[in-house]
């Protein structure tokens, strides 16, 4: 009899110790599957703020690309109006040129 109590007693032993080992281990996957958890939630937010980015980049781009092609209309503009200031002087001194020949040709008909 006193060994069956002793048997008992270590079986009872057995089981509270594998109660406690299970315990343990489903506490530590619970532990894991909350890690896991963790880390797909900083993974979408990683790539949630990855396409945030992309779409600011994809602004940028937009806006940079409209101010270069306005930079060079105003390039072009700029251009052209130099190229009518510097044609206006080249009538300009054309005019002034052929007035000093007709003067010239006058003092030349008067002599």
């Amino acid at each position: 009899a006193e060994a069956a109590e002793v048997a008992a007693a270590d079986a009872q032993a057995a089981v509270e110790a594998a109660e406690a080992a299970a315990a343990s281990s489903m506490a530590e996957a619970e532990s894991e599957r909350e890690a896991r958890r963790g880390a797909e939630r900083a993974a979408l937010a990683a790539a949630a703020a990855l396409e945030q980015s992309r779409a600011q980049v994809d602004t940028l781009r937009t806006s940079l690309s409209a101010d270069m092609r306005a930079a060079a209309a105003l390039g072009s503009w700029q251009l052209l109006a130099q190229e009518a200031e510097a044609r206006e002087a080249e009538a300009a001194a054309l005019s002034e040129l052929q007035a000093a020949r007709d003067q010239a040709a006058e003092a030349a008909q008067a002599a």
